[in-house]
Parts: C-alpha cells; structure tokens; sequence
C-alpha cells in the first residue's frame, strides 16, 4: 500500500514533544523533545477511506451508509454482523 499524500497527508515529521505526568518527572524536566523521527500527521478521514475503498473492495465488502453494527455473531452459517 502506497504512502499517504495530500489531503491524507498533512505534514511531518516534525518534532514530536512528549509531556510527562507530574509523577513521572525526572531531573530534565516535565518535557522531552524527539526531533527525528518517522512519524507524519495524517488526516484519518482521508486514510479510512483509502483503506476501505482499497482492502474492503478487494474482499468484495459494499458499504451501506445508514447502518450501524451494534454486535457480532456466530452462528451455523458462520459469523455475521448483528444490527
């Protein structure tokens, strides 16, 4: 699967800080700064629908808008979404 790329992508990497809980602090301080790193800000509205139009496609998946899955079951036929 490809990289994302704008509008999915969104920029990066940048420094990534980290903030530490009170508890936690040591002698640097309640912050550490990461500057190199991988890690890219990604739109995720823009990946689900990458990856649902990519793998679920595949797997022959149709997607119906209006319906909600509140539970799984397993039955005789084998496993199926319970509205």
């Amino acid at each position: 699967m490809a990289l994302p790329e704008p509008p999915e992508h969104r920029g990066g990497p940048s420094p990534f800080h980290l903030v530490l809980p009170r508890e936690l602090v040591c002698a640097r301080g309640p912050a550490a700064t990461i500057m190199e790193h991988d890690v890219i800000h990604v739109d995720m509205r823009h990946l689900v629908a990458r990856l649902q139009g990519w793998r679920a496609a595949k797997a022959g998946v149709r997607f119906l808008p209006e319906v909600a899955v509140h539970g799984w079951a397993q039955g005789a036929g084998g496993d199926r979404a319970c509205h």
